[in-house]
């Protein structure tokens, strides 16, 4: 199994310092790269990523910080958010086994 590498926050300054670049050019507000986070948090649970690697990969324990605070702003791929995805697949599969 191969070991995760940590990065130190020295090798990170070249990219911080293009990314301010960066902003400025685009007149973007620079926000804290905290909020990255939570993008990316909610974009990898849209895609369907698996909580558990989001929460490793946030440095969290478990995956109850990822339900608790990310979870809600991601819908179904479908847009359904009543249950009515699962509905349909269980009466599919009851009309198959008739």
């Amino acid at each position: 199994m191969k070991k995760s590498m940590k990065i130190s926050g020295f090798a990170l300054i070249p990219q911080i310092h293009s990314r301010v670049l960066a902003l400025k050019r685009a007149k973007i507000d620079i926000r804290a790269i905290k909020q990255t986070r939570h993008t990316l948090a909610s974009i990898a649970l849209a895609l369907g990523e698996d909580p558990n690697w989001i929460a490793k990969v946030m440095g969290h324990a478990d995956t109850q910080m990822i339900f608790k605070y990310y979870a809600k702003y991601v819908k179904n791929a479908t847009g359904a958010t009543n249950g009515q995805k699962l509905n349909d697949i269980l009466l599919r599969a009851n009309r198959k086994q008739e």
